[in-house]
């Protein structure tokens, strides 16, 4: 008699451990994946935010590398754009002057 109770009551604490092992093995797994999805989220937004950092420094230099006169100053004088166009591009542009000499004609 006494060892049916023994074995019973070992039985029930099995199930009752096993059970509870597996609850708390699921609850694991749900707050796992959680993380991965939140350091999924927080990966992609640094990864955005380091993205629009870069195309905003890569585009000033750029302009610095190319053409540094840009960013240096406004010509006031028509003596100034030699600084900023060459002279074969000034040459160029006289071909696409109109007859009447406007460098820039309307047509409406």
């Amino acid at each position: 008699m006494i060892l049916g109770m023994v074995i019973l009551v070992s039985l029930i604490l099995g199930v009752l451990i096993f059970s509870y092992n597996s609850m708390v093995r699921q609850q694991n797994i749900r707050a796992h994946h959680e993380l991965i999805g939140e350091v999924a989220g927080m990966l992609a937004m640094t990864g955005v935010g380091l993205f629009a950092e870069k195309i905003d420094s890569s585009v000033n230099s750029i302009i610095m590398t190319m053409a540094p006169v840009l960013l240096s100053s406004v010509p006031t004088h028509i003596h100034d754009f030699g600084r900023i166009f060459p002279s074969n591009m000034r040459s160029n542009a006289k071909r696409f002057r109109s007859s009447s000499g406007a460098a820039f004609t309307s047509h409406r």
